[in-house]
Formats: structure tokens, sequence, C-alpha cells
């Protein structure tokens, strides 16, 4: 049964993922969560910009699911336009 953690320890644990989702690259699923989250957190300080996705979503899901959501990346990337679209 492994112990509690230092404060320290976690920080020198944080630091190692940090290096290693750096390596994974631009393209890796861990960046497309991110960017992803990114775009939620500024979506929900913009709700002008939450309603127009709304709004877009609820007529065009389909379409927009199969064309410019096809892959976590794709998906990131459009609701990262949607946060930072000028309303």
């Amino acid at each position: 049964m492994a112990g509690i953690a230092t404060k320290e320890q976690e920080r020198k644990a944080l630091e190692q993922i940090k290096k290693i989702v750096a390596g994974l690259g631009e393209d890796s699923y861990v960046a497309a969560a991110e960017m992803f989250c990114a775009a939620i957190k500024e979506l929900a300080s913009k709700p002008e910009n939450l309603d127009n996705l709304e709004c877009y979503l609820t007529h065009h899901f389909d379409w927009w699911m199969q064309k410019m959501a096809g892959t976590p990346l794709d998906l990131a990337t459009e609701m990262h336009q949607f946060a930072i679209m000028e309303l």
C-alpha cells in the first residue's frame, strides 16, 4: 500500500507529467482535450457565444458532427472557434 504523497512529491510528479504531455505534440489527444477544456472555460464566460453554439447545433448537429467534429482535434478546434468568435 502506497503512502500519502507530500506536496513536494506531487509537484515533482506534476512536472514529469507536464514533460510527458509536452512531448506528445499538438496533435495528441491530450492536446485536443486541453484545447477543448479551454474552449469550454471561455464559452462559460461568454453567454452570447454559448447561445450561438447552442442555436447552431440545434439546427446543424448531424452535419456538424460528420463534417466538422469527426476527430477529437477537430471537435476541440471547432469549440475553440465558437469560443473566440466576436459577436
